[in-house]
C-alpha cells in the first residue's frame, strides 16, 4: 500500500516585505551560502528585517549604504522563532563560541542583538546582571526581529534597491543616535534591579547549549 504524504494545503503561509542593508545591491544571484560570518546571532545565513528602518542604522557607516528589499515567502513549518531563553543560548552559543549549537531549520528568526546590546552582553558574561535583567534590556532597545535564511534563497523575491543618501541618512543617523543614548540611559536602572528566578552566564555553560529536535 502506498504511503499516503500528509496534507500540507492548510498550512500558514507567511508572505511579508523584508530588507537588508549592504555597501552593494544584493540581487537573488548574489546571496551565497552559508554566509561569510560565524559568529552572527543565529551563526551563517543571510540576514533580513522586516523594519526598514532597522535595515537603513544597519548601513550608516558604509561608505555606500543600500537597501535591498525582497518579499520573504515560506511556511511557518520551515521557520524556527527564538524567544527568551531559546534565543539568549542560541546568540551565546554563536556569538561567544561558549556553547555548542544545533539547529535544523533552514530559517531561523527572534529578536535582533546588534551594537546597542554590547555593553548587555557585557555585563551578563561577566556575571553582572542575569538573563532576565538582559532580556529587558533586550526589549528596551527595540530593535525588531530578524530572519535568517541559513541554506538557500528560494523563499526570497528581490524586489529592488535604493541608495541611502541625504536627508535619509542624516534621519537614519539621527535616529539611531536617540536610540543609543535612550538605551544607555535606561539600562542602569534594569543592571541596579533585583530580579528572582534570573540564570547567570554560567549556569548557561553548566546547562550546555541549545539543540533543535
Amino acid at each position: 500500500m502506498q504511503k499516503k504524504e500528509p496534507d500540507t494545503s492548510d498550512e500558514r503561509i507567511i508572505e511579508i516585505p523584508v530588507y537588508h542593508g549592504s555597501s552593494k545591491i544584493v540581487d537573488i544571484s548574489d546571496i551565497l551560502f552559508p554566509g561569510p560570518r560565524a559568529d552572527c546571532d543565529f551563526g551563517r545565513g543571510f540576514y533580513v528585517t522586516q523594519h526598514k528602518t532597522i535595515a537603513e542604522e544597519w548601513v550608516i557607516n558604509e561608505d555606500t549604504p543600500i537597501i535591498n528589499k525582497y518579499v520573504l515567502k515560506a511556511p511557518e513549518s520551515d521557520i524556527l522563532r527564538l524567544t527568551g531563553r531559546d534565543w539568549l543560548r542560541v546568540v551565546i552559543g554563536y556569538r561567544t563560541n561558549a556553547l555548542k549549537t544545533s539547529l535544523k531549520s533552514p530559517i531561523v528568526c527572534g529578536t535582533i542583538a546588534n551594537d546597542r546590546l554590547v555593553p548587555s552582553f557585557n555585563a551578563f558574561m561577566g556575571d553582572t546582571i542575569g538573563d532576565l535583567r538582559l532580556l529587558e534590556c533586550l526589549e528596551l532597545a527595540e530593535l525588531g526581529d530578524q530572519y535568517s535564511l541559513r541554506e538557500s534563497a528560494k523563499y526570497l523575491r528581490w524586489e529592488g534597491s535604493y541608495s541611502l543618501r541625504g536627508m535619509e541618512l542624516d534621519r537614519a543617523i539621527s535616529r539611531n543616535r536617540k536610540r543609543m543614548q535612550n538605551v544607555h540611559n535606561r539600562v542602569r536602572e534594569i543592571y541596579r534591579k533585583h530580579v528572582d528566578g534570573e540564570k547567570y552566564f554560567y549556569e548557561y555553560l553548566d546547562e550546555g547549549g541549545y539543540n533543535e529536535v
